[in-house]
């Protein structure tokens, strides 16, 4: 299915920038320490006042890491009102023992969004608008969701959060001083024993990391199901209703699942559906929903799964409803844009993932060949050149495979749907967002318009 919100646009910015929430910038605090440090050796004399700038640089990461809470905090402070969720939460901490003061902020979005975090200036739990109306109506479902976001919370101690910040700052200037000295002062004994520099805050993370391992999602879920006497996937499933892969899919329309119901129509489009093979066991269904009845067309095989799920929202199709061929057409166009979506992630993920490990591999090596050579030279001739000659070529030749394979698909779906290109039509006309590029539904309608009339003038031509 394509995963295009209800209100427009696969990208919300309101929910893109909610990922920030719970984000600890992580590497950012890495680069950032490599950056403190190249400007830090140009103005300072770091051999005569080196203790004074190592406290400077821990006071630094603090008070850096102090600024992005309060970034947070002023951002995504916007209090929910709702009582119901208000006494949830206050049950939950009381059940876990949870004993620090929990903020509840609302956050307009199209998806669903349920995140907490703990920070030493808050303790939070960000909702989407349509996650607080899901749970207000099961408020004990709702207190073990709740639970679960605590209990993680309870775990991911903020003193350790801000020692792995730390960590990676020092890292950062430890490589950076290890790149300096070995630049410019490679007969200091302390240029080839500096591998106990890079070691420690390495250490310091891995143990960081181990603490903070106890959150593991499966001990979370066996507490919660101590205390509620049910699994957080039943729990979840109650709430939010459906399959799981059922669920997945209608997030992104953000709609609550109801009951499935027959309609007028529904037979001529499964008629018209199963002259298609991979067609042949879906099965159309109207969602009906308390708050908004007649609120989705489903349209899922009988297994459920994902591959074959797909959403259209009513009010979008209802220009179409009384023409089962266009609705039929419609479901066509949500799985080939869901398949060709999918090819093209795997595509991205198996183009990236050898470029990424060459080039951790020669920095890797880069980095001990530098105990003897010039680290840049080495960086460069062995990691950055290659991998960017792979990225250039490689890249270049998928996306034009990938672009011969969109024009042989538009090709072969105009040639067995000659009304397809109605249905691109009505959703263009309709302010429909979907895919960008060469998917975009603009350009598959210029493409498709273009080999239509290539086809009639063919075919005057052959008459003639």
């Amino acid at each position: 299915m394509g995963m295009t919100s209800v209100r427009g646009g696969y990208f919300p910015t309101q929910e893109d920038s909610a990922l920030l929430f719970r984000y600890d910038l992580g590497f950012t605090w890495f680069i950032a320490g490599g950056a403190w440090f190249s400007f830090s050796h140009d103005v300072l004399d770091l051999p005569d006042v080196f203790l004074e700038w190592l406290i400077l640089s821990v006071l630094i990461i603090q008070i850096s890491y102090l600024v992005w809470n309060v970034f947070l905090f002023r951002r995504y402070r916007n209090p929910t009102g709702n009582r119901t969720l208000r006494r949830c939460l206050e049950d939950a901490a009381l059940r876990i023992d949870y004993g620090k003061r929990v903020r509840l902020w609302s956050r307009k979005t199209e998806k669903m969004i349920i995140m907490g975090n703990a920070t030493l200036l808050f303790n939070a739990i960000l909702l989407s608008d349509s996650a607080i109306y899901d749970m207000q109506q099961m408020p004990r479902e709702c207190e073990a969701i709740f639970a679960e976001k605590l209990i993680l919370m309870k775990k991911r101690n903020p003193l350790i959060r801000i020692a792995k910040s730390t960590s990676f700052f020092i890292l950062g200037i430890a490589s950076g001083l290890f790149i300096y000295l070995n630049e410019f002062m490679p007969d200091l004994p302390i240029a080839h024993d500096f591998r106990i520099w890079m070691l420690a805050p390495i250490v310091l993370l891995l143990i960081a990391a181990v603490i903070e391992g106890r959150d593991r999602i499966t001990d979370i879920d066996s507490e919660v199901e101590e205390i509620y006497g049910d699994t957080l996937r039943d729990i979840k499933t109650r709430v939010f209703g459906g399959s799981d892969s059922i669920k997945e899919v209608l997030l992104f329309e953000n709609r609550p699942i109801g009951e499935f119901q027959q309609t007028e129509f529904t037979d001529e489009v499964e008629l018209l559906l199963r002259l298609e093979e991979k067609y042949s066991r879906c099965t159309v269904a109207e969602l009906r929903t308390e708050n908004e009845p007649k609120s989705l067309l489903i349209f899922c095989g009988e297994d459920y799964s994902l591959a074959s799920v797909a959403g259209i929202v009513e009010s979008r199709v209802r220009g179409i409803l009384k023409e089962p061929e266009l609705i039929a057409l419609h479901v066509i166009y949500e799985r080939e844009y869901y398949d060709m979506l999918h090819w093209n992630m795997k595509k991205d993920c198996g183009l990236m993932l050898p470029g990424a490990a060459w080039f951790l591999f020669s920095l890797v090596y880069s980095l001990l060949k530098g105990f003897q050579d010039d680290f840049f030279i080495s960086f460069i001739l062995y990691g950055i050149a290659p991998s960017m000659a792979y990225f250039v070529v490689l890249v270049a030749y998928f996306s034009r495979r990938s672009n011969k394979r969109i024009d042989a698909h538009d090709r072969d779906i105009l040639r067995r749907y000659p009304r397809y290109i109605d249905i691109l039509r009505f959703l263009k006309e309709g302010g429909y967002i979907h895919g960008y590029g060469r998917n975009s539904i603009t350009a598959r309608l210029l493409r498709m318009e273009q080999l239509g009339s290539r086809t009639e003038r063919f075919i005057s031509r052959f008459q003639e």
